[in-house]
């Protein structure tokens, strides 16, 4: 995993749909989260992860819109798949 760095959020993190591939751990303020008919259906507080669906490659598809009820600051994890050629002939993953 590689980690970026925080940013604030002032709007729409994403929205219902949205294909994703991040995950997010919230520091600072208040995200709501909300369905695809606009019906809020929870409160993330600091401290809370989501969007952990995406990173693990469980469903790629984002299943809430997230919202700043004020400005918020987010730590943003993203997942790469791994790179063939990142991988060591010699290493005990590779061998039989």
């Amino acid at each position: 995993m590689r980690r970026r760095p925080r940013r604030a959020v002032a709007g729409t993190l994403f929205n219902v749909g949205d294909t994703g591939s991040s995950m997010y751990i919230l520091l600072l303020g208040k995200l709501v989260g909300f369905t695809r008919d606009g019906a809020e259906v929870k409160v993330l507080e600091p401290g809370t992860v989501f969007g952990e669906l995406a990173a693990l490659r469980l469903n790629k598809e984002r299943t809430l819109t997230i919202k700043a009820r004020c400005v918020a600051v987010v730590y943003t994890v993203r997942t790469e798949p791994p790179s063939v050629s990142s991988c060591d002939s010699n290493s005990a993953e590779t061998r039989p």
